[in-house]
Order: C-alpha cells, then structure tokens, then sequence
C-alpha cells in the first residue's frame, strides 16, 4: 500500500513540477539579461503571474513529492519525477492544438523504458527513514563544494556552457533537496517539536531556496536542451546515491545489474535531450 501511495504521490509531483517548470522557463528567459544567479532574479519573476503560477505549482508538486519520500525510497520516487518531462511534451502538444510527434512519442518511449529497467534492475529495498546525522552531512558537504565548483564554471568558462554547469549545480540542490525532505517527512513524524528541533528542515528551507535560484539562472541562461537534461540525471543520481549510503536504501550490484542500471541511466539521459529537442523551433520552446 505505502509503495502505491509513493508511486501516485511521485506521478503527481511530476505533473506539478513538469507545468511548473515550462511556465518558469518562459518567464525567466523573458528577464533583463544579466538578472541570473542574483535574488533580484526572483524578485523580478515573482511580479509576473505565469512564473507566480508556475511556484503554485511546483509548490503542489513539491508536497506531493514529501509524501511520495514518507511512503518510498529515494530510490523509487526521484527517478519517477523524470516523468515530468512526458507530462510537459504532452502539455506542449495540447497547447499547440495538435497530437505529440512522432519522435516524441519514440523518445517518451525510450525514456519510459529506461526507467522501468534501472527499477527492475536496481530492486531498490527500503531502508531506514532517519538518516545517520553526521554522514548525510559530510556528504552535502561535499555535494555542496562541487556545486560551487559547477557554478563557477559557469561564471569563467565559455558562455555556451553555462546553462549545462547551471543545470549541474542546480541538479545536486534538487538532489539534495530530497534527502533532506526525507529527513525532515521522518521528523514531522515525531510532532511539530520534533520537526523543529532537528537540522534537516532548516538545512531544506536553505537548500531549497538556493535550488530555485539555480534552477531560474540556468533557465535564463541557455534553451532549455542544455540544462533540463543534465539537472535532471545529476538530481537523479544525487538522490539515489544519496539514499544508499546516507538511508541505506539497497539496489541490486551484480555485474548484470549494475551494468543494466548504467545503461538505463543513459538511456534516459539520451531520451531526455531528444525530448527537449523540438523540431524546426528553438529547443528553449519545448513545453511552451
């Protein structure tokens, strides 16, 4: 049962954050240049009521994926949010008043395929609903680091790369974000006092926000084929490793299996770029 809640509660979060996500992308590329990686981004987007409408959404989907983590792994519900992207090629058609193409159709495919092999290979097992305190934290510690490492490649490199380092070091928040998500859902479970008197959910409100500011400059920097892409697999593969070492969630190691979880991982990173690939348009209209 609790495995059913986690799967509709991660599907549902995926459509809230897929129309998040288009409806933001629009408003943030239609920005003064220049506004990205500064709050005085945010405080510009939060006066347009598509990008006010879109954090309505993303709020929803954002719950929603708080009680897939309460009921479910990060192993299960994180690589289910990349769902999203189908749900948001299907509002792109509806909002074109046509059928999806199809290559669409072939790549939703593909990326459908991907992830029912990594979950048949990975096997994921439940583990523990607390993390160890001082091992989630050296890991985001460290997660942290080469977020900063990415964000400064975006700064000093060439500027067509800065949407990918963006994507990058907004993946690692995203990632990041949901463990602590799942810590603090563990948390609430002892009442209000509980909540609040543990680290997570501080470190969460902190986490979260900076992954809206990352997720908005990389939006704004570049179409949206150079960072959607990459910010999902490195938010993927955060949450997963993640949930591993820090809750001791298992997947399957065999060779069979670790090499059936690589190739499905690729898989849908390929079938990613070909979803926010749209044919004869900007790539950065995908969804809109």
């Amino acid at each position: 049962m609790s495995l059913a809640v986690a799967v509709g509660a991660a599907l549902g979060s995926a459509l809230g954050q897929a129309l998040s996500s288009t409806m933001q992308h629009r408003s943030a590329i239609a920005a003064p240049r220049g506004s990205g990686l500064r709050f005085g981004l945010l405080w510009h987007l939060s006066r347009r009521p598509a990008w006010l409408a879109g954090a309505g959404l993303g709020g929803v989907g954002f719950a929603l994926q708080a009680v897939a983590l309460g009921s479910g792994t990060l192993v299960v519900v994180q690589p289910l949010l990349v769902t999203g992207l189908l749900f948001a090629v299907l509002a792109g058609a509806l909002a074109d008043r046509r059928l999806p193409r199809p290559a669409e159709w072939c790549w939703s495919a593909l990326l459908v395929l991907g992830l029912a092999v990594f979950l048949l290979a990975a096997n994921p097992a439940a583990g523990t609903k607390r993390a160890d305190d001082h091992l989630l934290l050296s890991l985001l510690v460290l997660l942290g680091g080469a977020a900063v490492l990415a964000v400064a490649g975006a700064q000093r490199g060439r500027p067509a790369w800065a949407a990918i380092w963006l994507g990058v070091a907004a993946g690692i928040a995203h990632g990041a974000t949901a463990a602590l998500m799942k810590g603090a859902v563990a948390d609430a479970a002892g009442g209000p006092v509980g909540v609040l008197r543990h680290w997570p959910l501080w470190a969460l409100i902190g986490v979260s926000l900076a992954a809206t500011v990352l997720t908005q400059a990389a939006y704004q920097a570049g179409p949206l084929v150079d960072s959607l892409p990459v910010m999902t697999m490195i938010d993927t593969v955060v949450a997963i490793g993640l949930g591993t070492l820090a809750f001791s969630e298992s997947v399957a190691v065999s060779m069979t299996a670790s090499g059936l979880q690589v190739a499905s991982l690729t898989l849908m990173a390929v079938a990613l770029v070909g979803l926010t690939r749209r044919p004869g348009r900007d790539p950065a209209a995908v969804s809109s």
